[in-house]
């Protein structure tokens, strides 16, 4: 039964505002309404929501990229965008009644979760003590922050055939709502692992499953028991988590909140703590022996072992205590001011060594240092000024009877002046001392616990101020903040610049993040690098803050510092800083992971910097370097040069030269080709003896590729292909040092040349004067190549050239330049990207096509790209589309003056096509039908944020085209009421979406 809700009196006996009229709720509901329809809350019904488990899970399995963790960034944004704006509606609505409120609550599930919402793909659950388990509100949102750390944990593990759902925490108001995405499950239907009925019934039903968690639950450090009143099972987790095999094949796992073992209860007291206060990740990952997570709990019960498993956790909880905490003490007196500082730092050292928020009190009373006893009470004074104003926003929502923004403001209005006013002392001397004690066990000493002691002055109030804003996500106007901190003066309504959401995201949505913005950093010169290179950092810094085991964040950040020490505008005291920061890091990897021969390699090439400098390397570093050769020599990694061994070599040492010479002569292929390259301009200029074997390396590949090559010299790169004469594919990307001069020298050496990348190489402004005959595919990406460089493709014939790709131009290429180099090429083509031209102001295109007759020249096009070129004309793409009757793939996205008159030409000669990107353009409801009509074998259809389209096409394009497997047809707003025009459309599509689209049925 599922238990009262504790806001239905919000509801019961109102009906409108104070008089009992209902204007003012009616104006807000209208509010509401306009507010969702400009946001996009309405704009699609049950059976267009965006599959966010689908892409997610898709993205997920993708191979380690730089396209994937982009793809995995955006797509978090727009999860974390959708589920922070529904999230406030759900919260803004919480004191109206259930049949006013936008997104109305579901029964679904158990009761420990809180009320429950669904909207847009997406399970909202409130975090509420609705059914007394918790002991208050605050402690049912601890143990909802507890599930987001237990599935991080989980997917720290890297157990690839574990799913997880997509999850974000959202805190507005002094709620927490968590949302996730939609999975396909079904209950008891789906369920194979945990119990949906706090352990009466205990599932473990499929032997492959069971192995993937036994194998997550020795990652983690936890232990295996019994579990179950009805048949008993054993179990790597705690019962109450749930493993399903979904409808689409995968297994599923969710509900963490209890996924580590509690810590042993220190407080007397009715609450149940088992279901919020427990050990750290980082804590139980280093215990001597596993633990169980039921230990402790009566969902332990039914376990014959059930007091060793308690014992064994009481043992853990003594050791955070007399052992862990005194040791972190320590710690801060040795690492303050300098590099802990902040209390941002503080909590991520905090973290690393296993200790939870909740005993920072602990902490303050074994340290003595003033400084650090007044970064912690700063810290701490800080949560509870946050837990309260919380309460106090929770206590006003069950006041007022009305979704209002101004009571909540005057909330924080006089909770701030309280606190910060300096002729307020009642607090500091009182209130916020009964608020430690209550959240931080001896956190103040005996003195400052007296009646008369205030606090006041103990605290940096502007790092105050400023941490309660960033964890509250309540904001002031920066002329506020120093009203506040440097007068008496009381704030007013105009100073409160936001009462924001705060979210709490997953961990690889911040590694996804960081990642791609060092790789942009690297691709970038100047101080735009360095921007970017310094936001990257600090991402990576919240990354291991969340997660302080993270290899894979470790690894990328090391990486990171040891490009950034390379960059031009570092001077070499700031490079030998930035690789020694890279080199703790790595070996931080290979502490937890010593058999990891990518650690090992990139910590060698950090090591490598320090030959420069030092002639002779220290016994740390030599220890790593001996190491990895033995790791490398006995890996499967044979394709990838030793880096110590390259590193000893340069030493002189003659055994490290040998034993790198048969290294090299045993590897098969190289893939490391930057590495290779890298190594090679060491060793050219360090030992010019020793470079045969890698020349000899050199000549037997037929294939570079180099994606950083802004370590690498003009000279290396011409150097180390001077013997390389069967190359046929060279792609130098990232380049800041190769000109045309050194390209053409490349080229000559070059003669059977396939295909030829160059992204950003800024210095090469003009392609050579003798590429081969045998060139199939050019890509020519931001470069400093102009009309004048481009013209070399009208004076060569190139007869085998089948792809072209120009893109990132700039103002360098105008029609001119681009239909000279066309003219030569195009008939030859199959493959036409010009798609990242973004810039280019096109007054046409084409133009030697549009002067020919059409059965003058003919494509033989089956790729065509124009996405972004926003101002390429009409007639010129319907001139370029009549001579490509054989095209497959045709994006216009973004081309904004393509008009009907051209998607008529492509139903009429595109037949063929089995994609089709029409994306942001003016395509009609009649176009994209008749479309429909003829290319019945697409498989892919975008055509989101098409203006013009109204929904009823939908129906054509899904039962036209049996073979589509992709459609993104968001953002169709031509119809007045869109959401009631596709619910009557639902009879045509049933039939068409659950099984190709992967839609359930009852959504429908």
């Amino acid at each position: 039964m599922e238990p009262a809700d504790p806001y239905s009196d919000y509801s019961d006996d109102y009906d409108g505002s104070a008089d009992g009229s209902t204007s003012e709720y009616d104006e807000l509901a209208r509010q509401l309404q306009r507010q969702k329809r400009r946001l996009d809350l309405d704009l699609r019904v049950d059976a267009l929501e965006r599959d966010w488990n689908g892409e997610y899970q898709g993205l997920l399995s993708r191979e380690d990229s730089y396209d994937k963790y982009k793809a995995l960034s955006n797509l978090a944004q727009d999860f974390v965008y959708a589920s922070k704006l529904y999230a406030q509606v759900i919260i803004s609505e919480l004191c109206l009644p259930d049949e006013r409120k936008t997104i109305k609550p579901k029964k679904i599930g158990g009761v420990a979760g809180g009320a429950k919402y669904v909207c847009q793909g997406i399970l909202f659950k409130l975090a509420l003590d609705s059914a007394g388990l918790y002991g208050s509100d605050s402690n049912a949102m601890k143990a909802c922050g507890h599930d987001l750390k237990g599935l991080s944990a989980v997917h720290d593990t890297g157990i690839r055939d574990i799913h997880l759902p997509l999850i974000c925490i959202i805190d507005y108001r002094g709620f927490r709502v968590v949302a996730m995405s939609l999975l396909p499950i079904n209950g008891e239907k789906t369920i194979i692992y945990g119990s949906p009925n706090a352990g009466r019934t205990v599932f473990a039903s499929d032997e492959r499953f069971n192995r993937l968690v036994k194998e997550c639950g020795r990652a983690l450090n936890l232990k295996a028991h019994l579990a179950g009143e009805v048949e008993k099972q054993k179990i790597y987790t705690p019962v109450d988590i749930e493993g399903h095999k979904g409808t689409d094949g995968r297994y599923y796992l969710l509900d963490f909140a209890r996924l580590m073992p509690p810590q042993t209860k220190i407080r007397k007291g009715p609450a149940k703590t088992y279901l919020f206060e427990l050990l750290r990740p980082e804590l139980v990952a280093s215990n001597p022996v596993p633990l169980s997570s039921d230990a402790g709990t009566p969902l332990g019960k039914f376990d014959p072992e059930q007091v060793k498993h308690t014992d064994e956790i009481t043992a853990a909880s003594k050791r955070l205590f007399v052992d862990l905490i005194p040791k972190f003490a320590a710690y801060l007196k040795d690492n303050f001011p300098s590099p802990i500082s902040t209390t941002e730092r503080l909590v991520e050292e905090l973290h690393r060594f296993g200790i939870n928020l909740r005993h920072l009190g602990f902490v303050r009373r074994i340290v003595t240092d003033g400084g650090i006893r007044k970064l912690l009470l700063t810290e701490m004074v800080a949560r509870v000024l946050k837990d309260r104003v919380y309460e106090l926003l929770r206590s006003k929502m069950r006041e007022i009877k009305v979704a209002s923004q101004q009571p909540y403001n005057q909330v924080v209005l006089d909770f701030l002046n309280e606190v910060f006013v300096t002729h307020s002392s009642e607090f500091w001397q009182s209130g916020v001392k009964k608020l430690l004690e209550d959240k931080f066990i001896m956190g103040l000493a005996e003195q400052e616990s007296g009646p008369l002691f205030s606090l006041r002055d103990l605290v940096d109030s502007h790092a105050l101020l400023t941490r309660f804003q960033q964890i509250s996500a309540i904001f002031l106007r920066n002329d506020a903040v120093s009203v506040l901190l440097s007068s008496s003066s009381e704030l007013v309504a105009s100073d409160i610049k936001e009462l924001g959401a705060r979210a709490r995201v997953m961990n690889i949505v911040l590694h996804s993040e960081a990642y791609c913005v060092a790789i942009e950093a690297s691709q970038r010169r100047g101080t735009e690098s360095l921007r970017l290179y310094l936001r990257a950092h600090r991402l990576f810094q919240e990354v291991v803050a969340k997660s302080p085991r993270h290899p894979p964040a470790f690894f990328r950040w090391a990486r990171m510092l040891h490009l950034m020490a390379m960059q031009p505008f570092f001077e070499n005291h700031s490079r030998r800083l930035l690789v020694d920061g890279a080199i703790r890091r790595l070996r931080r990897v290979i502490d937890w992971d010593a058999s990891s021969i990518h650690a090992h390699l990139e910590l060698m090439d950090s090591c490598m910097d320090y030959l420069f400098n030092k002639p002779r390397l220290s016994g740390v570093h030599r220890r790593h370097l001996t190491e990895a050769e033995v790791i490398s020599e006995n890996s499967s990694h044979l394709q990838m040069i030793s880096a110590s061994m390259v590193a000893l070599a340069t030493s002189g040492i003659q055994l490290h030269i040998d034993a790198l010479s048969r290294f090299i002569q045993r590897c098969s292929t190289v893939e490391a080709h930057d590495r290779l390259f890298a190594w090679l301009q060491v060793v050219w200029k360090s030992v010019p003896d020793f470079i045969s074997p890698f020349l000899q390396r050199l000549a037997k590949l037929n294939e570079i590729s180099i994606f950083e090559a802004c370590v690498i010299s003009k000279e290396t790169l011409v150097f180390g292909v001077r013997n390389s004469a069967d190359l046929t594919t060279l792609s130098i990307r990232g380049s800041w040092d190769l000109d045309s001069k050194s390209l053409k020298e490349i080229v000559d050496y070059t003669p059977h040349l396939e295909k030829l990348v160059l992204d950003n190489c800024d210095k090469v402004d003009a392609l050579p004067t003798n590429l081969p005959t045998t060139l199939q595919e050019l890509d020519i990406l931001h470069t400093g190549i102009g009309n004048a460089g481009l013209l070399n493709l009208s004076h060569h014939s190139l007869p085998a050239l089948t792809k072209l790709r120009i893109g990132g131009a700039r103002d360098l290429i105008n029609d001119a330049g681009l239909d000279a180099a066309l003219t030569s090429v195009a008939t030859s083509l199959k493959w036409l990207h010009l798609g990242a031209c973004h810039d280019l102001k096109w007054s046409s295109a084409f133009n030697y096509l549009i002067k020919q007759p059409t059965s003058f020249i003919n494509f033989s096009l089956e790729k065509c790209s124009l996405s972004g070129c926003r101002d390429i004309t009409s007639s010129a793409v319907q001139s370029l589309l009549s001579r490509s009757s054989n095209l497959k793939t045709l994006s216009l996205s973004g081309a904004s003056q393509v008009d009907d008159a051209t998607f008529s030409i492509v139903s009429k000669r595109c037949s063929s096509l089995v994609s089709l990107d029409v994306s942001k353009t003016g395509i009609s409801t009649e176009s994209l039908v008749a479309i429909a009509q003829v290319c019945t074998g697409l498989t892919k259809l975008e055509a989101h944020s098409c203006v013009r389209v109204h929904p009823s096409a939908l129906a054509t394009v899904l039962l036209k085209c049996q073979s589509l497997k992709e459609l993104d047809a968001s953002y169709w707003l031509d119809a007045e009421d869109t959401s009631e025009t596709l619910r009557l459309l639902v009879p045509s599509i049933k039939q068409a979406i659950p099984a190709r689209l992967g839609i359930q049925q009852h959504t429908l």
